[in-house]
């Protein structure tokens, strides 16, 4: 049993590790962005992308869409709704 405990203890500590990497990689972004709110990143600014959303990008030019992804949707993976496509 307290091989498990200790176990679980490395593999939270292991989590909280890497979200705290995550947390900092995500401030240094923001910081680079010129960003007034360095926690954006970790407060989801990014907006949700709706179904009419996605509609519009599908007909734009790739480069467009990838530009105006990467402004207002980047937090939401791009190749989840575009991937099927060239």
């Amino acid at each position: 049993m307290a091989a498990r405990d200790m176990e679980a203890l490395a593999a939270k500590r292991r989590a909280e590790g890497k979200r705290k990497a995550y947390e900092e990689r995500m401030t240094r972004k923001a910081k680079r962005e010129g960003l007034s709110d360095l926690g954006c990143y970790l407060n989801f600014c990014a907006e949700v992308p709706t179904a009419d959303i996605i509609t519009r990008l599908k007909s734009l030019a790739k480069k467009v869409r990838v530009a105006v992804w990467k402004k207002d949707h980047s937090h939401h993976g791009m190749a989840f709704h575009f991937d099927d496509e060239p």
